[in-house]
């Protein structure tokens, strides 16, 4: 099966098809692409014309209801079908709970290259000038948010398998995102430098910008494409949900915050009795206990709460597609060709079925 199985972009057509044929829908679909599906209860005519790129036909009160209307799949951590704030939120902690290998294996190796190089221009930073310092204070700022871009994008690889019932290893999912990771590096660059120039026009713009961009990074690593298709597919998804998906994106952040701030707990007891702070050093200036313990608690903290952040984001990027594309139903089959391709191996393996 393709790596992008079921995640084709609508007009790119989905290259994943698998070795085995997928198994028959519980209906027959519909004109089209369209597939119908059976509410348990009988309800008003179907809604017509279905959303542009394909899509289910859905009546108005099937269209982001509970599964007591109809019983939307969930063959992984969500259900396919358009996604409420909490199952966003919950989504991300569960992809975390399900496959904490690849999903803290790799946010800990990105994490901790990050802080090394941050430990060094803090070294160097003590022994600079003014303008010297600040020069490395910058290039810190857009090395950090360069990695944490870019992880957010690696581990949506470890999301999406979730969201298909599927575990993936922290080395298989490298392998997955290794022909794209400097595409994905150059990607986040490309998306901090955007944000920096809203911000010099206006601080409303940075947000703006940031928010109409987010996206990107899932697209790049998971549609495949160039990266200027991926800043425009993240355009496409978000237009319409700006404030939506900034309302969901901050209340992600505001949750990974608080979770980084218990861990940094014990670095703050540890650095007040060593009469240091992570917060600037002592009178005689940052120290290098200080900054090796600030840079442990980054390390740490970082790796621990940037999988919560990046969930979050990879299951924005669902929902999108879901609502705008209707991908549920792309998923759902492409996670029951994998149910049969699973069976498939199962019989050849234990021809007795014991």
């Amino acid at each position: 099966m393709s790596e992008r199985s079921g995640w084709a972009r609508p007009d790119q057509g989905d290259d994943g098809a698998s070795e085995y044929p997928p198994l028959p829908p519980p209906e027959a679909p519909g004109p089209g692409n369209e597939t119908a599906i059976t509410p348990l209860a009988p309800g008003p005519a179907p809604m017509t014309p279905p959303p542009a790129g394909g899509g289910v036909t859905r009546t108005p009160q099937q269209w982001g209801q509970p599964d007591g209307f109809f019983r939307a799949p969930k063959p992984g951590i969500v259900p396919l079908r358009p996604l409420a704030v909490g199952e966003i939120i919950d989504g991300a902690f569960a992809s975390m709970r399900q496959n904490p290998g690849a999903t803290f294996g790799l946010s800990a190796i990105a994490m901790t290259v990050t802080g090394l190089v941050s430990f060094l221009l803090g070294l160097a930073e003590r022994s600079a000038d003014t303008g010297a310092a600040a020069l490395f204070g910058v290039v810190g700022l857009i090395i950090t948010y360069t990695a944490q871009t870019a992880l957010a994008g690696l581990l949506c690889v470890v999301v999406s398998e979730a969201v298909l019932g599927t575990k993936i290893s922290l080395t298989a999912a490298f392998e997955r995102v290794r022909p794209r990771l400097l595409g994905l590096l150059l990607l986040s660059l490309v998306v901090f430098l955007l944000i920096v120039l809203g911000a010099v026009g206006l601080l409303v713009g940075a947000f703006y910008v940031a928010v109409l961009l987010s996206l990107a990074g899932p697209a790049y690593v998971l549609e495949g494409g160039s990266i200027r298709d991926a800043l425009r597919r993240s355009r496409e998804l978000i237009k319409g949900a700006w404030w939506r998906t900034f309302g969901i994106t901050l209340l992600i952040g505001l949750i990974a915050t608080v979770c980084r701030f218990i861990i940094l707990i014990p670095f703050l007891a540890v650095a007040a009795g060593t009469g240091d702070t992570l917060l600037g050093g002592n009178e005689a200036g940052i120290t290098v206990g200080t900054l090796v313990l600030s840079t442990l608690a980054t390390i740490v903290g970082s790796t621990i709460t940037t999988p919560i952040s990046a969930g979050g984001l990879a299951l924005i990027y669902v929902d999108r597609r879901i609502r705008a594309e209707g991908l549920d139903v792309t998923l759902a089959r492409a996670a029951q060709d994998r149910a049969a391709q699973d069976q498939a191996l199962q019989a050849l393996q234990d021809p007795s079925g014991s």
